[in-house]
């Protein structure tokens, strides 16, 4: 049942990193200040949370004086328009063509809407060059499609969840959504299985933010103490089965490295040795198998060195116009896409990722075959991988909780709250009790977060708050656009302005 449960998870799906990405995170976690990590782990929420204030700021007017008294109302839906399309526009050009997902034409009103809008203000010169790349923007609506199917999938899932409280089926409702959480994540994955470095990102500032409200929210309006008991019992059990499960993908991982790498360093110790592997590859073995990508969907500047293995691997796997094109179609530069020619250099120092001309690279043992290191290599990609989506979706899993008692602690001191569904029944004086059971569950994730990098640094050699800070820093801007939209979906938008319904036990949700 465990072994049935993992082939279901995005995790151990057998993504990998991209040798670009390895690169730049061996370089980053070589470069970057200890006070430059914890700074971008603390601060990513801030941003979101400022938004939110600002908006909770414009005052609101009671939705029975009418459309036109409600000026804040709508001044608020322009904002949450105005964000969410300029996060939709931004994810664009990281979508390639490839095998299509789904037809325009059976796209719902909104994007048909969304795509006339855009075809007025790009004109028709670059409209027409988006036509051309067909499958590319069929694959790019699907998965902005499946991203807004959560917006009615899970405030569904509240409406079950509180509709079933003190009926017999209520754990089996509590049950339910991890696997709401699973199916999701498995068709965000078909839309990005082709971008890789991408796929943990899409999926986790996605799918796991809507499970992490949720349950915060489910927990903090529930009134059955053993509901919120097994709510939690739930979600460490799901906790504990990642620990288990990257224990035994990982154990493995340094005593193979040990029998190739000599002198294996004691911090970051994979990141170095597989760069030194890297290196090996092309200088003594002339090969690499082509199933391991070469070149990031996302943009990583590298150092003149590491650009430079990046162009001798490109030529070993011979797929330099498919990452040329790539690379093109990122930053939006025109190149010459002959077999012929080498993707250009990035010279200079990058703002997320430099590196030191001193480095000593350990050496690898002289009696190992390529096909053993290939191995090594494709397995350590695929760690690299599990670690980022446990180490991001277990972040996520605690900041969120953790925002949300704060949010509660706020929200109960401005004007508009007696307009918002969660905030029900909560006054000043009761605020704190009400939040206490969220904020108990965000320690708890705090714990399980602490035990993933203890787990990963004894097992890898990796220090995980690196690779965090180094994914917060390289997808900024996909991953603030994506905490913004839909913090303002999920929470900015319960207000009773959008209608309201009211549960068998009297309860109110918008």
């Amino acid at each position: 049942m465990l072994q049935s449960w993992k082939r279901l998870q995005v995790t151990y799906h057998g993504g990998k990193y991209s040798i670009q990405r390895l690169l730049a995170l061996e370089a980053y976690t070589r470069s970057a200040s200890s006070s430059r990590v914890l700074l971008l782990c603390i601060a990513t929420p801030l941003p979101m949370a400022t938004l939110v204030i600002l908006q909770e700021l414009i005052p609101l007017q009671d939705p029975k004086d009418g459309w036109k008294a409600n000026y804040g109302f709508w001044l608020r839906d322009a904002i949450t328009a105005f964000v969410v399309n300029l996060t939709n526009l931004g994810q664009a050009p990281f979508f390639i063509t490839d095998l299509p997902i789904s037809k325009l034409q059976f796209a719902p009103l909104y994007y048909v809407v969304q795509i006339i809008v855009f075809r007025i203000v790009i004109g028709t010169r670059i409209f027409y060059r988006m036509l051309a790349q067909r499958f590319q923007l069929e694959r790019y609506m699907a998965f902005i499609t499946i991203q807004f199917t959560l917006v009615l999938l899970y405030p569904a899932y509240e409406a079950v969840f509180h509709v079933a409280e003190e009926t017999w089926y209520h754990f089996l409702v509590i049950l339910l959504l991890p696997v709401i959480k699973v199916v999701v994540k498995n068709m965000v994955l078909r839309c990005t299985i082709h971008l890789e470095d991408m796929m943990p990102e899409a999926a986790i500032f996605t799918v796991d933010y809507f499970n992490a409200i949720y349950v915060a929210t489910c927990v903090q309006s529930s009134s059955s103490a053993s509901a919120i008991m097994a709510i939690t019992i739930t979600d460490l059990t799901q906790a504990l089965l990642m620990l288990y499960g990257l224990h035994r993908h990982t154990a493995r991982t340094l005593p193979k490295l040990g029998r190739i790498v000599k002198e294996i360093p004691l911090n970051d110790s994979v990141l170095l040795s597989l760069s030194t592997l890297c290196r090996d590859l092309v200088n003594r073995d002339k090969q690499l198998d082509v199933g391991i990508r070469v070149r990031s969907c996302i943009p990583h500047q590298l150092s003149p060195i590491d650009e430079e293995l990046i162009d001798k691997l490109d030529f070993l796997t011979n797929t330099t116009r498919v990452h040329v094109v790539q690379k093109a179609a990122i930053e939006g530069h025109r190149e010459d896409l002959s077999w012929d020619s080498n993707s250009t250099s990035i010279t200079g120092s990058s703002w997320c990722s430099r590196r030191r001309s001193d480095v000593i690279y350990p050496s690898i043992q002289l009696n190992t075959t390529p096909a053993e290191k290939l191995n090594i290599l494709r397995e350590a990609l695929e760690v690299l991988f599990t670690t980022e989506c446990l180490v991001v979706a277990a972040y996520l899993e605690a900041v969120v909780p953790l925002f949300y008692s704060g949010y509660m602690l706020v929200m109960v001191h401005f004007p508009s709250a007696q307009y918002h569904s969660e905030m029900v029944g909560v006054t000043r004086e009761n605020v704190g009790a009400t939040v206490f059971p969220v904020f108990v569950f965000a320690v708890l994730q705090i714990v399980a977060f602490v035990l993933l990098g203890l787990l990963i640094k004894r097992n890898c050699g990796m220090r995980a708050l690196w690779q965090l800070a180094f994914v917060l820093e390289s997808q900024m801007f996909l991953i603030q656009g994506k905490l913004m939209v839909w913090i303002m979906i999920t929470l900015c938008c319960r207000l009773a302005h959008f209608g309201e319904y009211f549960f068998p036990n009297g309860s109110l949700r918008c």
